[in-house]
């Protein structure tokens, strides 16, 4: 068997060269042959301690110094050492996101410690409480560990900040003059005048503009070894990893700026990589720590621009949370004096629009660009979507022409700015209906970035529109697995999955979203419990959504917003005209001839290729508080219990006392939902029936009328007369009563039993059963049975009485089924269908009936061209 001793120190040197991830290869080596050698398990404890997995480290040590040998008792200290710092780490952590009761409770424990473990848990929680301006505390706690150790000067140092941002300038000034000379001078910022590492540090840009990113890297180290306290190239450093991936490596080397007796270059340093990094909280952290007098030009504009996105971050997280226009109120604040930064004023832009204020959006950006190009295309790439949006796409292509921004912008960059413009183009036409156009511009774009997930998305989209929701759903799932923050592909394909009625899919779908809170989420959500028959939980998600379009406070999802402690009624007004919001119109609601009507503004409201595609954009706002009055106002017709009156006149023209016919019927319907979504309905419907009078000549042809005439004409003579005798009319042809029925209706079935007007010899028994499946997308079957009256004539009705003979005939009804199939896409259709039907009455001869129906219809659109 081989010796373990040659990898083991291939390993040691690999990870002395700074190789870790050969020098665990060959660690593992070692343990698969030996899992218990201690060399190996110590190595692969300081690989751990490296990669900053202090709790793995501990574990390795530990077992390395179980395994006994001379260096036991130094492995061992190694993990406590380990163990200590990954506990000191997860509090920093705590610290960095802000969270600093978590911060002062994980560091608790440690300050109690001895040496310098104890010494530098106090430090750090001297630090957290002086930003936290608990300087009372702060100060207590370093004075306590200058009674322990009255030359710590990381100590003198902290305390002198907290003395001095405590406003005790002269017990602040005393500490100083304590401290070492150098230590003064470590006070004050880096004066300019030259500094060693600038040679380095251009070697190291010129390697890096040529492409040659692990050369730069190397020139950085070296450098680094020979001036280890220079913030800059750190800095550069720090970055150049972060570009290549290596986030921890890169965070690591920041953390310098972050332990007490940092120097103001340091901390200023370790606030632009944050800020860099959209770690603003941090930032803020770091430059406070910087004394006034000491924060040059550079320092301050730093502070703004941190400042001002922690504004940003503040309306962000009201979008988040659908509070528009709490985000609106904070933004607009903020665009009084807009950003002079391209990448800031495009973020205020943006999020301008996306709270509604699509016109301060674009003065914004029409403030920033007038400005100049002051960056590269990436810096001006939410300032251009916003101009895309806001249909203004002249201005943004003019922009995107501009020599000198080509210039300062990679082709990657200008690519991504130029499927924006593609997918917003596209999505105009989507709208439009002209899907064949969209689908060959996306289509162009995507082959020249097959990967780009927004020109997916926008393709899905088309699919979707396009009624090809099992193509949409095919690139929502592959989506899924790189979704967005915002998780649009899975809400995508809960879109798909309630489209084609598979409702468990959209409920398990569902069941994934991480936000519940903002007005489209809730949309989304009350249609997944509307689908499942959950029709309270649809409602109560509607209220949300609604609540926080309108900015009423309390919107919390899920849950009712209240005032005075009770829950807040629904808006009675709502339904007083469906599918509007407050209008702006000075006429009212009502457009006028000169005005565009809402129906010709709306894609979905308009059949295609008709809606107006050059009026201002409308407020997405508006458009989702109309969708939520619109399904609210569904819901609750489709849920509620209602008693509903009327009264009708039928007339039918023809012979007096024979076809003609007069109906008057008062119908009452009480309507609820007993369960799901089957609505149970009770009529009681009083009628009255008037033939008229059937004259003399008529009565001939009544009942056994041409017999009586028969047999009158014969007794008279035997020789038959040329003017028959005629017989005498049998009165008025009237009947009344009531009729009674119920149905029980469901989305896919119907049931209904009832009966004809009830009366002395004038009832029967009708009803019918259907059920109606959706075969496909846009296939559906409809199956009728049924027993139904024939209600052209009192005759067939109800019957009428022969007054000679005593006989009773007629009361026909209608007995069978039929088949129908329908297609309808939207754009054309089609039905078919076939049934069999019996005739039978009273003395009435059975007839039998097989209809055949088949129709084709489309949507016809009118396009116009203008010369």
């Amino acid at each position: 068997m081989p010796s373990a001793a040659w990898p083991k120190g291939a390993g040691f040197n690999e990870l002395n060269s700074g190789n870790t991830d050969a020098a665990r290869s060959q660690f593992e080596q070692v343990l698969q042959t030996n899992p218990q050698d201690a060399d190996a398990l110590a190595g692969m404890g300081y690989i751990a301690q490296k990669r900053g997995d202090y709790a793995a480290a501990a574990q390795y040590l530990n077992r390395a110094a179980n395994m006994g040998g001379d260096q036991s008792a130094e492995r061992k200290q190694q993990a406590d050492d380990a163990a200590f710092y990954g506990q000191l780490a997860a509090a920093q952590a705590a610290y960095k996101q802000g969270n600093v009761s978590q911060a002062l409770a994980l560091s608790a424990p440690l300050a109690d410690q001895s040496g310098e473990h104890g010494t530098a848990a106090k430090l750090f929680r001297a630090d957290v409480l002086r930003h936290n301006k608990d300087y009372p505390q702060a100060e207590q706690t370093l004075r306590n560990l200058l009674a322990e150790q009255p030359n710590n000067g990381p100590a003198r140092e902290n305390l002198y900040y907290v003395l001095r941002d405590a406003n005790k300038a002269a017990e602040a000034q005393s500490i100083l003059q304590t401290l070492p000379a150098e230590l003064q001078a470590r006070l004050q910022p880096r004066s300019g005048g030259g500094n060693p590492a600038d040679p380095i540090r251009r070697q190291a840009q010129q390697a890096a503009a040529s492409g040659n990113i692990p050369q730069a890297i190397a020139i950085l180290r070296q450098g680094m070894g020979r001036m280890p306290s220079d913030p800059w190239l750190r800095l550069d450093l720090a970055r150049l990893l972060q570009k290549q991936g290596n986030t921890a490596e890169a965070a690591d080397l920041m953390q310098p700026a972050f332990r007490p007796g940092a120097t103001s270059s340091e901390i200023y340093a370790a606030a632009l990589f944050a800020s860099e990094n959209n770690a603003w909280p941090q930032a803020q952290s770091l430059l406070s720590r910087i004394p006034a007098g000491s924060r040059n030009s550079d320092i301050r504009e730093l502070g703004q621009r941190v400042n001002y996105n922690l504004q940003i971050g503040v309306a962000g997280r009201y979008l988040a949370q659908g509070d528009n226009v709490a985000a609106a109120n904070t933004l607009k604040a903020l665009a009084v004096t807009p950003p002079q930064n391209p990448d800031d004023a495009g973020k205020l832009a943006r999020m301008l629009a996306q709270s509604g204020d699509i016109n301060g959006a674009v003065a914004v950006v029409r403030s920033n660009m007038r400005r100049g190009v002051q960056g590269n295309a990436g810096d001006y790439a939410d300032q251009i979507s916003v101009l895309n949006q806001a249909g203004l796409n002249g201005e943004a292509q003019a922009f995107l022409a501009n020599p000198e921004l080509q210039a300062h912008s990679t082709s990657a960059q200008l690519a991504s700015i130029r499927n924006g413009y593609v997918i917003n183009e596209v999505d105009q036409l989507r709208t439009q209906g002209n899907y064949a156009a969209a689908y060959d511009k996306l289509i162009r774009a995507m082959q020249s970035d097959p990967q780009n997930t927004d020109l997916m998305f926008a393709m899905a989209r088309l699919y979707q529109s396009g009624k090809m929701n099992k193509e949409a759903g095919v690139v929502y799932d592959y989506l899924m697995t790189r979704d967005t923050p915002n998780q649009d592909a899975r809400s995508g394909a809960i879109d798909v999955a309630l489209a084609g009625n598979d409702v468990d899919k959209a409920k398990q779908l569902a069941a994934g979203l991480r936000a519940h809170d903002t007005p489209d989420r809730l949309i989304l959500l009350a249609r997944v419990a509307e689908a499942e028959g959950n029709h309270q939980q649809a409602m109560s998600y509607l209220r949300t959504a609604r609540g926080k379009l309108t900015g009423i406070e309390g919107s919390d999802s899920g849950v009712t917003p209240t005032i005075g402690g009770l829950a807040l009624a629904d808006n009675p007004f709502m339904t007083t005209s469906p599918g509007h919001g407050a209008s702006t119109n000075v006429y009212g609601q009502t457009a006028m001839p000169w005005q565009v009507t809402q129906q010709t503004r709306s894609p979905e409201a308009s059949p295609p290729g008709i809606a107006r595609q050059d009026l201002p954009v409308e407020n997405a706002n508006a458009g989702m508080l109309r969708q939520v009055n619109s399904m609210m106002e569904q819901l609750t017709d489709k849920t509620a219990t209602w008693a509903l009156g009327s009264v009708s006149v039928r007339s039918r023209d023809g012979e007096s006392g024979l076809s003609k016919m007069t109906e008057a019927r008062a119908p009452l319907q009480w309507s609820t939902v007993p369960f799901g979504d089957s609505r149970f309905d009770i009529n009681i419907t009083p009628v009255t029936l008037n033939a008229g009078n059937s004259s003399d000549e008529a009565s001939t042809r009544f009942g056994t009328g041409a017999l009586i005439q028969g047999l009158v004409a014969e007794s008279l003579s035997s020789t038959p007369p040329t003017i028959l005798p005629t017989v005498p009319s049998q009165g008025s042809q009237s009947a009344s009563g009531v009729e009674v029925g119920m149905a029980l209706t469901g989305n896919q079935y119907k049931l209904d039993v009832g009966s004809t007007p009830l009366g002395q010899d004038l009832n029967t028994l009708v009803g019918g059963v259907q059920w109606s499946p959706q075969l496909t997308d846009y296939l559906k079957l409809i199956l009728t049975g049924e027993r139904r009256a024939v209600v052209d004539s009192l005759l067939s009705y109800v019957g009428v009485k022969d007054k000679y003979s005593g006989e009773k005939w007629g009361q026909v009804t209608k007995n069978g089924g039929n088949a129908l199939l329908s297609y309808d896409n939207g754009d054309a259709g089609f039905y078919a269908g076939m049934g069999l039907y019996n005739y039978i009455g009273s003395n009435v001869r059975a007839t039998k009936a097989s209809p055949a129906r088949r129709a084709f219809t489309c949507v016809l659109t009118t396009l116009m061209t203008a010369s």
